[in-house]
């Protein structure tokens, strides 16, 4: 039996397509890992002439079969009315299966022990912010660009 034009036009269709989700397949956001790095927080600067205070702290994100299993971080925030500084710290886990969930494309957002937390996942890397407001005029923003640890 012969095959027609248009038999092997759609073959060689099918195959390119084939091809091209294999790699896309490989860079999917992955359901596993832990990512690790630095969560930055910019404050406007003390006197007119110094320049603005950066604030750096550790933090991790562990995720597990597609839902957030932990996070460690510090928010710090900038208190006007107090003149001073205050911290969030953010130890929290959850039960296997039981955590906020990631999206397929890998886009996650929580709160947890008084902090906001929302970004992206992929296979290297995470990007995204942290925020947390207190009832004292207290509010602090950061970003973080975390490394995934393998």
């Amino acid at each position: 039996m012969r095959k027609t034009a248009t038999q092997l036009a759609v073959a060689a269709a099918l195959i390119a397509t084939a091809s091209a989700a294999a790699p896309a397949a490989d860079a999917a956001t992955p359901k596993t890992g832990t990512w690790r790095g630095d969560l930055a927080h910019v404050f406007p600067p003390v006197t007119p002439l110094t320049a603005p205070i950066t604030y750096k702290s550790k933090m991790v994100i562990v995720e597990y079969e597609g839902r957030i299993a932990s996070v460690v971080a510090t928010v710090r925030m900038d208190c006007p009315a107090l003149l001073g500084i205050k911290d969030v710290h953010v130890l929290q886990s959850w039960r296997l299966g039981r955590g906020p969930r990631v999206s397929q494309r890998g886009n996650f957002a929580f709160r947890a022990d008084g902090a906001y937390f929302h970004g992206r996942l992929s296979k290297s890397s995470t990007i995204g912010g942290a925020t947390a407001n207190s009832g004292e005029d207290c509010r602090g923003v950061g970003r973080f660009n975390l490394q995934r640890r393998w």
